[in-house]
């Protein structure tokens, strides 16, 4: 495979290899891609952790949304809150690693 660099991060490669810091310019590029790799991996991670979350949020909340008065929460409304996660964190959950 053969791949053009626009010529700052060409730039930079080379600048990485003179300094030292990898035996080639392959290596750069190795070491940038597994970076990225590893960066994509954790943004789906965390994606998936978010939408988890989100579902178990309305897992929770969504029984309030038939009762639960429209406009600025009140004090009332804080206290009901308080409660059910109060109520969602006793909840017994499997442990993950």
């Amino acid at each position: 495979m053969t791949i053009t660099l626009p010529s700052s991060l060409a730039q930079f490669v080379d600048t990485e290899v003179r300094a030292g810091r990898f035996p080639t310019p392959d290596a750069v590029v190795v070491d940038a891609l597994a970076l990225l790799q590893a960066r994509r991996g954790h943004d789906e991670q965390r994606a998936r952790e978010e939408a988890e979350g989100m579902a178990e949020f309305e897992r929770v909340f969504a029984p309030l949304d038939a009762v639960a008065p429209r406009g600025e929460p009140t004090a009332e409304d804080d206290a009901f809150i308080r409660e059910a996660v109060l109520a969602y964190r006793s909840e017994p959950r499997p442990k993950t690693a």
